[in-house]
């Protein structure tokens, strides 16, 4: 867990712990995470058990209660390390590059990817966010928000210097965003037609051809 996630009220910084041993403790939660994703996708919330989530990490319940403090903490993890892959993703995508075109292809490529690479976590993100508290989904909120801020900054500037149409860079935002989720939600669907290149490369296409202005398309 990182300073900025404690800065936008991140509940996983109120998780209760017994563990004293910082590497281990992220350990034991990164394999909860793993555990309890698999879980809850098959299972759902409801029905998922921290006695069921004991017997697949191989620990007894009261060992689990040692990372944490209730079972909704769980969730909180899965959606914590979800959040964090994003922003990952696309700053290692964006590294180097200035090009308002290019970043904004390059967010969209490194946010997509985690989309296919985790898409049992967006879905749980999803069906299961209904289960964190009120303070929880708030924090849920301002997470997805940060992220956005990302592609919002992009658009803004490339507006600014001409590359891209006077557009609402929000709405625009939220098309990515929306059109990025649609490839774990309709996986189903999408799976037997194309890859996630393919997808990549079809909605920039559709996405980006409001936004560019002629001369600046490459």
């Amino acid at each position: 867990m990182t300073e900025k996630s404690k800065a936008v009220g991140n509940p996983v910084a109120d998780i209760k712990s017994r563990i004293d041993n910082p590497t281990l403790l992220a350990q034991r939660r990164d394999q909860l995470v793993q555990v309890t994703t698999h879980l809850f996708e098959n299972q759902g919330f409801d029905a998922t058990s921290v006695e069921d989530v004991a017997g697949q990490v191989g620990l007894t319940v009261g060992a689990i209660y040692r990372y944490i403090g209730r079972k909704e903490d769980l969730l909180v993890l899965i959606l914590e390390d979800l959040m964090e892959r994003y922003e990952s993703s696309i700053a290692k995508a964006l590294a180097g590059k200035s090009d308002p075109l290019d970043r904004l292809q390059s967010a969209l490529t490194g946010y997509y990817r985690v989309i296919d690479a985790e898409g049992r976590k967006v879905l749980i993100a999803y069906r299961e966010s209904k289960h964190l508290t009120d303070d929880g989904r708030e924090w849920l909120k301002r997470r997805e928000l940060e992220t956005n801020r990302i592609f919002e900054r992009i658009i803004a500037d490339g507006i600014e210097v001409g590359v891209f149409q006077p557009v609402d860079h929000t709405l625009v935002t939220y098309n990515i965003i929306m059109l990025g989720h649609a490839w774990a939600l309709k996986y189903w669907f999408f799976r037997d037609r194309m890859t996630i290149d393919e997808y990549i490369e079809k909605q920039s296409e559709w996405l980006f051809r409001d936004v560019i202005r002629p001369q600046a398309a490459h």
